[in-house]
This record gives structure tokens, C-alpha cells and sequence, in this order.
């Protein structure tokens, strides 16, 4: 690249950053304008704003149907889905979703809830001492604590706090919640056939009080949702042990509780309900198995089927978000992280810099050529921008199909370098310190990949593949 050249590009380069300078004060003047006309509106566009907003969240839900059949590999089950910003549902199997069942264990919920909110648990203070009888589950077989009850679904730990609650302020919070048929008239829980250890049964298991899945969804909604009428730090407390810690990745996190219960021995009710977030979005869902001969139905199961229902949801949702941002949208957002805060002198200076280093890296005729003869750019985006958007969109292999492989490895470590990734390879180091906003910090041994967001995460999978493959 001639000297002369690079003067001209850099020239350009000034002038486009002299533009966006403009631009910038030209919208943050229009933002002024727009929040004086906000603060300007009368009191009455307020209220019909209001009265307009109350009208949409009484509006009757959606419900579409939906064919979850293959996660369900022919398991006598159920499944529902509540958006609460799209107010809707999906349903799979909807008279078994309106069927009501014993919630079992996936009442530890409530019963959590309602002790939390009055104190009966005190997440610091919850140890309860264990009576010394043998229990089937040896996790039960000691003094326990709230969360590890809550984990291990420990029944003669919540059998106690159902008690201490008693009949009447548990009556009371059912109802406010609409709790399914709200009958806890079975307290002891005599009903049940399968068990008859006083410390083992109850009105939740197998006995007068029921629930159907979509119920199950509905009452997610009134304790965690915007309308909720209990305390922030009993939310909080309560989220807490509903995490499913090895589920938490891919920028959705998932809180929920399993259910199982028999009869005569034989499993009938098997349940996983709770919620799900990943951004600004949540929806709450609840999967339920019945009985199903030469199934191994299992609230086990459920759990697996409603994260994979969850995260297909949740999944395609970021993805459609993703295709929604536009280069410019993408090119703002680039600039805002890696440019934000330097003068024009100081960028010019990183361009100039980072030259010298471009041109003595081995990549620096191939990676040239690509960006004038297959993107057709021949200004200096090669030195300025990233070659892809890895940490802002969800890639396909068919992306990078018209891509020599030394793009394919290129774009692979632009994810570490996006992060201050120092490389060893002499190559790949000039390589990106020629790049206007790479900035060299942490070496490989003490860098850490947990800093990747789901979108490098997924593109760095799929581009390690298609760089370990044989060239054509």
C-alpha cells in the first residue's frame, strides 16, 4: 500500500469521523426536543395512554396450538408456554394442559413462597434438625437447611413449614392466588395410596388439592410477574433456589421446581413448571407426564423436555432479535465500544500505528484482496471494523461460504481478540494489532472464556468447525 494512498484513506477516514461528529450532536439535539415534547404532554393524552394500556393487559390471551409431539417421543403429556409481552400462549396437548392433577413437589413453590414472605423461613436461619428417622432418599437423612430442601425436594422439611403456616393464612394465600381447585381440605393428605408416613404425605401430594398445567402457568405469572403482590426480597430469595445452575448459559437463565407422584407404585404425575429469562424477555411454562405404559415417564424427564421446549423458545427469539439489527445499527454499537471517549487525532493515530503492523503480517495480501474483490470495499474498513459482528448476531455456515479459509481463522480469533486476547503467534498478533480498535491485555493462560456472550459462544463453535475442515 502506497504512502500516498494511506494519507488519502486516512483523510477520508477524518472527514467520515468529522460527519458522524455532526450526526451525533444533530441526534442528541433531536433527543432534547423529543423529551421537552414528552414532559409538554397534558395530563389528559396521559390518561387515555393509561386507560389504552389497561385495556391491552385485560385483552383476552392468544392461543395457538402448537406440535411439540417430538420432544415428548410419544409420552402421554402437556405442555404450555405464557408470553407475557405477546399475551399469549402456546399449548401442546390442550385438554390434557386444562386437566387438573396433583401439583406434588412442584408445590414446594408455594409453600416456599408464602413461608418466605411471613418469615416461618429465614434463608440465613433455616436449619431444621432431622428427627433421626431413615428416609428412602438419603439426602433427607440429616439436618437440612432451606436450600437444600428445596433441592433435594426434601418432603418432611416442607411437611414442618406447611404446618407452621397452617390451614388458614394457607387457605388465604391459595385463594389470592388461584391456586387450581384450591383444596387443602385433605391436610394430613390421608388420600394418598402410595404413602402413609405422616411426615411424608400431605393435601399436595397425590391427594385433595390439584392443578392443570396451564393453571400451573397462570400462578408463575401472578408471583413472578410485573403484577405481583409480594416482596422484592422474597422474589429474590425465592429465585435463588429455583435456578437451575446447569442451565444457566446461553443468555437464558431457568427457575423452576419438578413434581413427581404415584399410585400403588406406579408413577402418574410427573412435573417441571417455573420461568425463564434471557434479556428483557421472560415467559413462564410448565411441562407435565401422566402415566404412559412401557414409558419411563419421570419428573426427571419433564425437566428435560420443558428446557428444551424453553430454550428453543428463547433461542428463536434472540435470533429473530439479532436479524432485526441493521449494519449501521451494528457499525453504532462497534463504534460506542471500541471508539467511544478517543479524539480524531487519537483514532488517526491508532490507524497509523497499526499499519506498519498489518502490512508485515502474512495475512496482509489475502485479507486485502477479500475485502476489495469479494466485498468490494476499498476504503480502510479492513483497519477500522471487525470482519464479522460474532458478538452481536447469530452466524450460519452459509455466511461464510464465499470465505477463503484464512477469513474463516481470522474471524474465529477475532472473538478472542475482541476481548484483549494476546496471541503468541507472531502472525495473528500483527494481524490484529494492525486493527484501529484491538487493544492487547490479558495473556492466553489467564484468559477466561467466560467473558464470551452467547452470540461468540455459538459463532465460535460453528467457525472452530469449519477451520479444523480440509480445504476443497
Amino acid at each position: 500500500m502506497r504512502k500516498s494512498e494511506i494519507s488519502y484513506r486516512i483523510c477520508s477516514y477524518a472527514f467520515l469521523l468529522l460527519l458522524l461528529t455532526f450526526t451525533g450532536c444533530a441526534k442528541e439535539q433531536d433527543s432534547l426536543t423529543d423529551e421537552q415534547t414528552v414532559e409538554m404532554q397534558t395530563s389528559a393524552e396521559k390518561t387515555e395512554m393509561e386507560e389504552i394500556t389497561t385495556e391491552e393487559k385485560t385483552a383476552e390471551p392468544i392461543i395457538t396450538e402448537v406440535d411439540w409431539s417430538d420432544f415428548f417421543n410419544g409420552m402421554n403429556g402437556a405442555a404450555v408456554v405464557y408470553d407475557a409481552d405477546e399475551n399469549g400462549y402456546q399449548i401442546y396437548h390442550q385438554e390434557l394442559a386444562l386437566t387438573q392433577r396433583s401439583p406434588c413437589s412442584t408445590f414446594k413453590i408455594i409453600s416456599s413462597l408464602i413461608a418466605l414472605e411471613n418469615e416461618i423461613i429465614r434463608p440465613d436461619d433455616s436449619t431444621r434438625t432431622w428427627s433421626g428417622e431413615i428416609f428412602w432418599n438419603e439426602e433427607w437423612n440429616q439436618d437440612i437447611d432451606f436450600s437444600q430442601a428445596f433441592r433435594t425436594s426434601c418432603v418432611w422439611y416442607f411437611r414442618e413449614v406447611i404446618d407452621e403456616i397452617g390451614k388458614d393464612l394457607m387457605q388465604e394465600e391459595l385463594d389470592k392466588l388461584q391456586y387450581g381447585n384450591c383444596d387443602i381440605s385433605d391436610w394430613e393428605g390421608r388420600l394418598n395410596t402410595n404413602n402413609s408416613n405422616p411426615a411424608l404425605t400431605g393435601f399436595w401430594i397425590e391427594s385433595s388439592l390439584l392443578i392443570s398445567p396451564r393453571e400451573q402457568v397462570e400462578v408463575m405469572e401472578r408471583i413472578f410477574g410485573d403484577t405481583s403482590e409480594y416482596s422484592e426480597e422474597t422474589i429474590n430469595q425465592l429465585k435463588q433456589v429455583m435456578l437451575v445452575p446447569e442451565e444457566n448459559e446461553a443468555g437464558i437463565s431457568i427457575y423452576g421446581k419438578t413434581g413427581m407422584g404415584k399410585a400403588n407404585g406406579v408413577v402418574i404425575d410427573s412435573w417441571f413448571t417455573g420461568f425463564a429469562e434471557a434479556k428483557d424477555k421472560r415467559i413462564y411454562f410448565c411441562v407435565y407426564l401422566g402415566e404412559t405404559e412401557d414409558q419411563n415417564v419421570s419428573s426427571a424427564k419433564a425437566k428435560e423436555i420443558a428446557i428444551q421446549i424453553v430454550s428453543d423458545y428463547l433461542g428463536s427469539e434472540n435470533e429473530a432479535d439479532t436479524q432485526n439489527l441493521t449494519y449501521e445499527e451494528m457499525m453504532d454499537q462497534f463504534y460506542e465500544k471500541f471508539y467511544a471517549g478517543l479524539s480524531q487525532e487519537e483514532i488517526e493515530e491508532r490507524i497509523t500505528e497499526g499499519i506498519s503492523y498489518y502490512q508485515a503480517s502474512k495475512y496482509y495480501g489475502e485479507v486485502t484482496n477479500y475485502w476489495e474483490n469479494i466485498r468490494g470495499v476499498t476504503d480502510i474498513s479492513n483497519v477500522i471494523e471487525p470482519l464479522y459482528f460474532t458478538d452481536m448476531k447469530y452466524y450460519r455456515e452459509e455466511d461464510f461460504q464465499n470465505d477463503p479459509k484464512i477469513i474463516i481463522h481470522l474471524a474465529k480469533n477475532e472473538i478472542y481478540a475482541r476481548h484483549g486476547y494476546i496471541f503468541k503467534d507472531e502472525d495473528l498478533y500483527s494481524y490484529f494489532m494492525g486493527c484501529a480498535w484491538y487493544r492487547p491485555a490479558v495473556a492466553g493462560e489467564e484468559f477466561d472464556d467466560a467473558v464470551f456472550n452467547d452470540y461468540e459462544r455459538k459463532n465460535l463453535e460453528l467457525l472452530a468447525a469449519m477451520d479444523r475442515e480440509p480445504e476443497q
